[in-house]
C-alpha cells in the first residue's frame, strides 16, 4: 500500500489492541516494530498473540507513552479517535523518518477526515491516499 520498491523496515503500531497490525507488518516484510498501547490489557492480549504466532523477537509490545518513544520509524499506524489522532500529530510527526508514511484510522468521513488532514498537513505531512469503508476514512500520509 505505502511502499513501491520494498516494505518498511521499521514500523510504529499506536493503539496496537490485539497486536495484528503489528504481526500483519512482520509478515509482510518489515524488519523492527514497536506496538503501543495504553490499556494494560490490551498489551497483555498483544504480547500473548505475538508469542503465539512465533513473532516475539520481531516485535516489542510496550504500555509506554508515544512521547516516551526515542526512535524514529518508516511507517507508523495508528487506529484510534479523532481527537487521540490530533493530539499525536505532533508526537507523530516527530518520530517518522524523513521519507516516511503514517496511515491513520478511526476517522469518520467529512469534517473529522477534513480536519486530521489539515493538521497533518501543518505538519509537513501530505495526503497520498485515502480509503473509505461506509462512515469510516483510512489516511495515507507522507512527507
Amino acid at each position: 500500500c505505502c511502499f513501491q520498491q520494498k516494505p518498511p523496515k521499521k514500523v510504529l503500531d499506536v493503539g496496537a489492541g490485539t497486536g495484528i497490525l503489528a504481526m500483519a507488518a512482520v509478515l509482510f516484510g518489515a524488519d523492527e516494530l514497536l506496538a503501543l498501547d495504553n490499556d494494560p490489557e490490551a498489551v497483555r492480549t498483544a504480547q500473548e498473540n505475538i508469542r503465539h504466532n512465533n513473532l516475539a523477537e520481531q516485535i516489542q509490545v510496550s504500555g509506554a507513552a508515544l512521547r516516551e518513544v526515542s526512535s524514529s520509524f518508516d511507517l507508523i499506524c495508528a487506529n484510534t479517535l479523532h481527537d487521540v489522532l490530533a493530539a499525536m500529530a505532533l508526537a507523530i510527526s516527530q518520530r517518522l523518518n524523513a521519507n516516511g508514511r503514517v496511515v491513520l484510522a478511526g476517522i469518520l468521513r467529512g469534517q473529522q477526515e477534513e480536519n486530521i488532514i489539515k493538521v497533518y498537513a501543518e505538519l509537513g505531512l501530505t495526503l497520498r491516499q485515502k480509503a473509505y469503508q461506509e462512515e469510516w476514512v483510512a489516511l495515507l500520509l507522507g512527507r
